[in-house]
């Protein structure tokens, strides 16, 4: 029985360092990585890449947030069941309760910078296993 492949995670901030070290540390542990430094390229990127994605999404970045991004997917079946993600922010104050909904729909953990990297690599290795066990077409 064949292996999965590795997974493919996308780094969505628009920190320039941020992406940077967090692409240098997943390829070492084995992942393809993409970055990205807004919310709309993010959402043209999974829309347009044949391998389903690991999405880490940071929260304030330009054009288009990382909330507008979750809710742009929430509405989207296939990105919604092709691709998982994890928001990424500085402080996760008490949000409306919109937003939590919105979270709890896409299973979206919330991962808090600055990253303690052993959880980072967790919940990337969750949500890969999340995406590997899922049908590989969508229609």
């Amino acid at each position: 029985m064949k292996s999965d492949p590795a997974p493919h995670v996308l780094v969505v901030d628009n920190d320039a360092m941020i992406r940077f070290v967090l692409k240098l540390q997943l390829e070492e542990r084995g992942y393809h990585v993409a970055t990205s430094a807004n919310g709309k390229e993010a959402i043209h990127f999974l829309r347009t890449t044949p391998e389903p994605h690991v999405a880490l999404v940071d929260v304030v970045m330009p054009e288009m947030d990382g909330f507008d991004v979750l809710d742009t997917v929430a509405r989207d079946p296939q990105l919604r069941q092709r691709h998982a993600f994890a928001l990424m922010t500085g402080a996760y104050p008490r949000v409306a309760a919109r937003t939590d909904r919105l979270l709890a729909r896409l299973c979206a953990p919330v991962l808090l910078k600055p990253y303690d990297m052993d959880d980072l690599y967790t919940i990337v290795s969750l949500l890969a296993a999340r995406v590997n066990a899922r049908p590989k077409s969508v229609a």
